[in-house]
């Protein structure tokens, strides 16, 4: 009996793995996960539709999960990027970790957007599973500041990256990223 729940463990953990590879593969090849069904999803992975869902409760879980390594490798730049940038102004400090995030962002755009969506019904950076982690290394930077109104300020910031504002400011407005930075940044100091 041992041995058989092993083997279970064993099957589930690589159906697991066999999806999240498939996910990653097909968002690599630019196709936009939040137009699959779950159905098309589980046939793409070889898998069955209740396989799927014993693994992911819906897409928006299935999203998340594939984003995890991304996210890790993002706090892990921005970690670098801190420790390398001790002594630099608050301005720069921020727009580092801002540029860091953003180029996940723009390499994830559909799915990112997705995720912002499926949360609630509004669209909104706050619906991002790293929301708070990333407002917590932005507030960080401020420590030792008389800045006594961080939290808004970093409310207001991090809501300014939301899918559908930062694509009406960079698609149709024609802002470039360092210039859509620079004026965030501005704004809130």
């Amino acid at each position: 009996m041992l041995d058989e729940n092993k083997k279970i463990r064993s099957d589930a953990k690589h159906n697991k793995l066999i999806i999240l590879e498939t996910i990653i593969q097909l968002s690599q090849q630019g196709v936009n996960i939040s137009e699959m069904n779950m159905a098309d999803i589980a046939r793409k992975a070889g898998v069955g539709v209740g396989t799927l869902y014993r693994h992911f409760d819906n897409k928006a879980s299935l999203c998340t999960t594939m984003m995890d390594e991304q996210v890790e490798a993002m706090f892990d730049s921005i970690e670098q990027f801190l420790d390398a940038h001790q002594s630099d102004s608050l301005y720069d400090k921020l727009y580092g970790i801002l540029s860091i995030y953003i180029n996940l962002k723009d390499k994830n755009l559909e799915t990112l957007s997705f995720i912002e969506k499926s949360g609630q019904k509004s669209n909104s950076m706050i619906n991002i599973p790293f929301f708070e982690r990333l407002k917590l290394v932005l507030r960080q930077q401020f420590e030792g500041t008389d800045d006594t109104d961080v939290d808004f300020k970093l409310n207001v910031l991090l809501n300014s990256f939301s899918s559908d504002f930062y694509q009406y400011m960079t698609k149709r407005q024609g802002y470039n990223k360092a210039q859509f930075l620079h004026h965030l940044i501005t704004t809130i100091l």
